[in-house]
């Protein structure tokens, strides 16, 4: 998704202390390196850590003896990096394809944080937020739907406890929600086979917490299914049609018609 402008690359310790030095403390998807840490271990770890950074250009010496900058336009990143309003998603097509990220948004720039094989956090400008956003529009098949007629909602269910479960225990929960076996099994295996997939998860912060709205889609040659997070302990699962992800995105889109121009 990415314009491939100018990328850095960062181990998760580097990402780490880099933030903090920013004082961003609460990176939506990003897990603390160092969680369990005293403090003067981290400062042990920083010295470390900052070596390698003034070697990667990623440190620069301040005006001041002793202090450091950063690299400016890396500055820039990590700022947006500390949006409330982030979206993950993740795409995969015959286990082949695959894309991930996170993707924060100001509504002058926006930000892809990737991961690569070896653990790096990638950083990288994507584009504006009006690109962005349409190029989210194609990110689902929205010209698409499904032709069954099928919903269940799984109540005290997360997103995370189903995709624990083996195809045979999907099953017996869509029977225990009165599918039939026929409607069960088609769905399951569409959606533990699936050749096309996807996940559109908004994260969106408020006071001390992250909120969730994910959306999750599954296709096998025709047959495809939409799974919605109702919220934090219930998902619906439903023959796919594209208005809930449609509406989910302009709802986003909202979010930024009062503020023009900001970082």
């Amino acid at each position: 998704m990415t314009q491939n402008e100018i990328i850095y690359q960062l181990s998760p310790e580097e990402f780490f202390f880099l933030s903090h030095m920013m004082q961003i403390t609460n990176i939506a998807g990003f897990e603390d390196p160092y969680r369990g840490y005293l403090v003067t271990e981290l400062e042990d770890q920083f010295e470390e850590v900052k070596a390698e950074l003034i070697k990667k250009g990623y440190l620069l010496k301040g005006s001041q003896s002793g202090t450091y900058d950063i690299d400016e336009i890396l500055g820039v990143y990590l700022a947006v990096c500390a949006s409330d309003k982030v979206i993950y998603v993740k795409k995969n097509v015959d286990e082949v394809q695959s894309y991930e990220a996170y993707l924060y948004f100001t509504p002058s720039l926006v930000v892809e944080r990737t991961q690569n094989e070896m653990g790096q956090v990638i950083l990288s400008h994507v584009a504006d937020l009006e690109l962005s956003l349409d190029i989210l529009h194609r990110f689902f098949p929205l010209t698409l739907r499904s032709e069954l007629e099928f919903s269940v909602d799984i109540d005290t269910m997360t997103w995370e406890e189903w995709t624990s479960f083996n195809a045979e225990k999907m099953v017996d929960t869509l029977l225990e929600k009165g599918c039939l076996m026929e409607e069960a099994t088609l769905a399951i295996d569409t959606i533990y086979h699936a050749s096309r997939s996807g996940s559109m998860v908004y994260w969106q912060h408020e006071g001390y917490k992250w909120y969730q709205e994910g959306y999750h889609y599954a296709q096998n040659n025709s047959h495809m299914y939409l799974i919605l997070e109702l919220d934090e302990n219930a998902i619906r699962i439903e023959a796919y049609t594209p208005e809930a992800v449609k509406a989910s995105l302009e709802r986003f889109s909202k979010l930024f018609d009062s503020v023009k121009g900001e970082v």
